[in-house]
């Protein structure tokens, strides 16, 4: 079986990832790429399905941490004792 397979490419774009290593490495062939993301191979294209590229937001504007990051920040802080 090879891998990445062609449900696989399918559930990275639905991710928000560029699926186009998945044709260079003969996973799927530039129609399935079509298929799956409405685009040709090779069409230049800054967005994807869900991208996950955030947006300026009044976090970013105003320089505050938003709770997600906070919480990101507290997950990985170092146990202290």
């Amino acid at each position: 079986m090879n891998f990445p397979t062609y449900a696989d490419a399918q559930v990275y774009y639905q991710w928000g990832f560029d699926i186009s290593f998945c044709v260079e490495g003969g996973a799927i062939t530039p129609d399935q790429f079509k298929e799956i993301t409405g685009k040709d191979y090779g069409e230049e294209s800054t967005e994807t399905a869900g991208d996950a590229t955030p947006s300026a937001g009044s976090s970013e504007s105003t320089g505050s941490t938003t709770e997600n990051e906070q919480v990101k920040n507290n997950e990985t802080a170092p146990v202290t004792e």
